[in-house]
């Protein structure tokens, strides 16, 4: 059988590159567009057929202003101006954020432990994975735990 060689840092900044200059780039074109054409993205908030004193608030100018808007938005507001279904999917993509953001502090974690491991040998991201650990290291009990831990994060955000 050929063996596989692991990726390296250069390999994976190769294929990560690209895609966040592209992200931010799109990210970018968005911000300057809706500055060019308010309507366009408020249009829902300010249709012709609504009432004036049911308008949105107009919001503040600038270039990324929006996003601290967007976030502190009320659920009730969402709710009456997009429906329900907007509410549970911000709402679920709140939740994945957390939890998003939790299990990644763990997971720095566990990489560090994996990192301190006798094989040097092996590529960066290899060195980062269990194989990393020798065959009946203590090491492994830290894996253990993080399992529980990643186990209880998620039930705990899904309670």
């Amino acid at each position: 059988s050929v063996a596989r060689k692991m990726p390296d840092l250069a390999e994976f900044v190769s294929v990560v590159a690209p895609s966040l200059f592209s992200g931010l780039t799109f990210f970018l074109i968005f911000c300057y567009v809706r500055e060019l054409k308010p309507r366009l993205y408020g249009w829902r908030t300010r249709a012709p057929f609504k009432p004036p004193n049911e308008f949105s608030p107009e919001p503040p100018s600038g270039m990324f202003a929006w996003i601290r808007t967007v976030i502190d938005v009320p659920e009730e507001f969402v709710a009456a101006n997009v429906g329900m279904d907007a509410v549970v999917y911000l709402r679920f993509l709140r939740l994945g954020l957390h939890m998003f953001l939790a299990c990644s502090v763990l997971g720095v974690g566990v990489a560090i432990v994996n990192l301190t491991g006798q094989n040097k040998t092996h590529g960066f991201f290899e060195r980062m994975s269990m194989s990393n650990i020798a065959v009946r290291s203590p090491r492994l009990w830290f894996h253990l735990g993080a399992t529980w831990m990643f186990s209880i994060l998620v039930y705990w955000f899904l309670h």
